[in-house]
């Protein structure tokens, strides 16, 4: 359901320590100026649980969430709005002044970006149901909430470099035209230290879950996904014959998935062959996945996204027929 967004107040949710911090505080300036009184600004800290509890107090109905960083803190913006479901309908409109931002990408021009107030006055709202990943019979609290990608393996181990400071820290890191040489020693780093495991009894360097038809595209490029469903890749090996074509896809976001289901959750064992850690990342996050049993499923009840792309509009009128 495709709906005008409809605010009283603006709540920012501000990494402070993201690559690209400084220009988003002077786009904060400008937020601050046009809706003045209206703007409340809490910073993130290096604990999750912490960020996401924080920013669940301070919602109220009528807010419009702004979370200004990169994937995790959307990603922590996003366990905030779905701890308050209680308030109703709490747009995210994330502004990509971190490393990377899949969403904001999705949702808005990077030309947009620079003047957020017109996205404020014009975007309109439309669903977004997240991925949940879950051990069975563990406590809810050590679930996470993914808008985009759940991914095991060399992913994992990448996003790991990814939120390295050493990678944070460097320069080069937060230019657009030249971060792409730090990304690419990252991603070849992680390559050579992911280890082979167990998914199910197939040996695998990389299982990952997209989310549905509007969150598993880049910009205007679409996966063509059914809606309501996700797509599933897997990696057995590390020989370029099966990693050239993977890598080739991703670089045109033109990605093809080797599995799609469109059913409501995904269970899968995973275990060590050789007994390291097994690295994970839920939308750029980094995490250690316990050997055992996981179970990945699609929230029923969405988030919402304010956006100005008129082929999210259909998107989102075609999933509610």
């Amino acid at each position: 359901m495709v709906e005008d967004l409809d605010f009283e107040r603006i709540v920012v949710s501000r990494n402070p320590a993201s690559t690209r911090a400084r220009q988003g505080h002077r786009v904060l300036d400008r937020l601050q100026e046009v809706f003045a009184g209206r703007l409340h600004q809490v910073d993130t800290s290096e604990d999750e649980r912490t960020n996401v509890e924080r920013l669940a107090e301070l919602l109220r109905a009528g807010d419009v969430v702004v979370p200004v960083g990169g994937d995790s803190t959307v990603t922590q913006a996003a366990g905030s709005v779905a701890l308050r479901r209680d308030l109703g309908k709490l747009p995210l409109l994330p502004l990509p002044f971190g490393h990377a931002n899949q969403l904001a990408l999705m949702l808005n021009s990077w030309f947009q970006y620079r003047r957020p107030v017109q996205i404020l006055r014009r975007g309109k709202t439309v669903p977004i149901h997240p991925l949940l990943f879950s051990y069975p019979e563990r406590p809810a609290e050590e679930a996470r909430l993914a808008l985009f990608t759940i991914g095991i393996g060399l992913t994992g181990r990448a996003a790991l470099r990814f939120d390295a400071p050493s990678f944070r820290t460097n320069r080069i890191s937060s230019v657009p035209l030249l971060r792409k040489v730090p990304e690419t020693v990252a991603v070849a780093r992680a390559l050579r230290e992911t280890r082979p495991f167990s998914v199910d009894g197939r040996r695998r360097i990389e299982v990952l879950i997209a989310n549905g038809p509007r969150v598993a595209k880049h910009g205007r490029f679409g996966v063509g996904l059914p809606l309501q469903s996700f797509a599933l890749f897997e990696l057995a090996d590390k020989r370029p014959s099966t990693l050239v074509p993977v890598f080739a896809r991703f670089v045109v976001q033109s990605v093809q998935p080797a599995e799609v289901r469109s059913d409501a959750s995904l269970t899968l064992s995973i275990e060590p062959i050789d007994g390291e850690a097994i690295f994970a990342q839920f939308d750029g996050h980094p995490f250690v996945v316990e050997p055992g049993e996981i179970v990945i499923t699609r929230v029923a009840d969405p988030l919402y996204a304010v956006t100005t792309r008129r082929s999210l509009y259909a998107d989102a009128e075609m999933a509610g027929t």
